[in-house]
């Protein structure tokens, strides 16, 4: 009959819808993926900063040593009764090396970024026992002690504060920069030991220096103590060897180590052989748990499902209460959810993380809330959806923070939206579903 509305509904009107929503929130991952390229770019801007002023301030600081490098001489006599001199080096370490070093913590800033370096005293303490030097010599070998000298290296001696004094029995002797005789190892400070002449010997020095990033000692004793100590509360203990129960708290950190020459790869005597002595180097890395760009570029990975679970919300009150919702309404809720990671991003470099995320999180559930609320014509559901957008930022915000339990918590919510959705539509007929007379 002519001017009667055909009574038959629209097929399949929620499942293309549904499909409608799925496809636009893929889309909106375009833009946070541009977003993510500028959180790297920054990131990578920063740690370029970092290296400059490290690289006037002092890198990481590796100390070896001290080592001494005995010259030797062997005579040998030819066929035609002319003598030969042939020289080596016999390299000794330490019976017993102590190192008791305070790490001071520095933060230095260029522009909005900063970088955290240290100042590190150290007292390095031992003997050295000569015991089995002549059954380690070639035979026959003399033994130059008038050449002797005793090395201790530093990674870089830009870092070096004062100068360095070596007391060998009570005696005090000056070093000198520059390491020779010692394979892959030029940077340091050495001392020649013109008074000695094999006699046991016991040192004591103390060494400061600046640095960045990490500090690391090599464990050159037969035994080595390691003590180390800072008011730093972010340590990452690295290298060949862990601290045995060290103690971190919030006024920094205090760790030991102990280690053997059974746990190493070299001898305590050696010559006409070269070992990498750094490969047994152990110590402490200054790092912040998460720097800001890494929590903000975290918090990208999660878009898809704050996006989604926004969506969502505005479905099921499509459903629920009748009331469409155009298509692109969506689009624009969505790009205010995108729009979050770029206020994150830019605000974290002059302000806290907690500070940037609660400002960030509120334009974005305020605008997108009275948006809401203008589209239903209602205040109510305006406070119902912020309450709803807070509650998906505070879950996402536990779980940036919460590095070593993150995955928990995070399957934790996604089970409880899942419980909560299948809660709200229990009771809907999917099929009965008819679009409204504006659709």
């Amino acid at each position: 009959m002519q001017g009667q509305e055909n009574p038959q509904p629209k097929k399949h009107a929620t499942t293309l819808k549904l499909l409608m929503l799925g496809a636009l929130s893929l889309l909106l991952l375009i833009p946070t993926f541009f977003i993510g390229d500028i959180i790297r770019e920054r990131s990578s801007l920063k740690e370029s900063v970092q290296f400059e002023i490290g690289d006037k301030w002092g890198h990481e600081q590796i100390i070896t040593g001290p080592i001494i490098s005995l010259p030797y001489q062997l005579l040998s006599t030819q066929e035609d009764g002319k003598i030969l001199t042939h020289r080596g080096m016999m390299h000794i370490l330490p019976e017993n090396l102590n190192i008791e070093s305070d790490l001071v913590p520095i933060v230095k800033r260029r522009g909005i970024y900063e970088a955290i370096l240290y100042n590190a005293t150290s007292k390095l303490t031992g003997n050295f026992e000569f015991s089995e030097l002549s059954a380690r010599l070639p035979k026959e070998a003399t033994p130059l002690w008038d050449e002797a000298q005793i090395s201790i290296g530093i990674s870089d001696q830009r870092g070096i504060k004062e100068n360095i004094v070596l007391s060998l029995n009570n005696k005090k002797f000056e070093t000198k920069p520059g390491i020779r005789g010692i394979p892959n190892y030029s940077n340091g400070v050495s001392a020649h030991l013109k008074q000695f002449n094999g006699e046991n010997i016991s040192f004591s020095t103390e060494i400061s220096l600046n640095g960045s990033q990490r500090f690391m000692v090599v464990p050159l004793g037969k035994t080595t103590l390691f003590n180390a100590h800072s008011t730093w509360t972010g340590p990452k203990f690295m290298g060949a060897f862990l601290p045995e129960d060290p103690i971190l708290n919030k006024e920094g950190f205090e760790a030991s180590w102990k280690i053997l020459d059974f746990n190493r790869n070299f001898e305590q005597y050696w010559n006409n052989t070269t070992y990498a002595l750094s490969e047994s180097a152990f110590g402490i890395e200054f790092m912040e748990k998460l720097t800001q760009y890494q929590k903000t570029e975290r918090s990208i990975k999660y878009a898809l499902l704050i996006i989604a679970l926004t969506f969502s919300s505005f479905f099921f009150f499509e459903v629920l209460k009748k009331k469409k919702i155009h298509p692109i309404q969506y689009t624009m809720v969505g790009f205010g959810l995108v729009m979050f990671y770029l206020l994150l991003i830019s605000l974290t470099e002059h302000m806290s993380f907690f500070k940037a995320y609660f400002l960030g999180a509120a334009a974005i559930i305020g605008i997108n809330s009275f948006y809401f609320g203008s589209i239903t014509k209602s205040s109510k559901n305006a406070w119902g959806m912020a309450l709803t957008c807070g509650v998906l930022y505070s879950f996402l915000y536990v779980v940036l923070t919460r590095e070593d339990y993150a995955l928990l918590i995070g399957s934790i919510g996604l089970f409880v939206s899942l419980a909560v959705m299948m809660w709200i539509t229990r009771k809907i007929d999917w099929y009965s579903i008819k679009p409204s007379q504006d659709e």
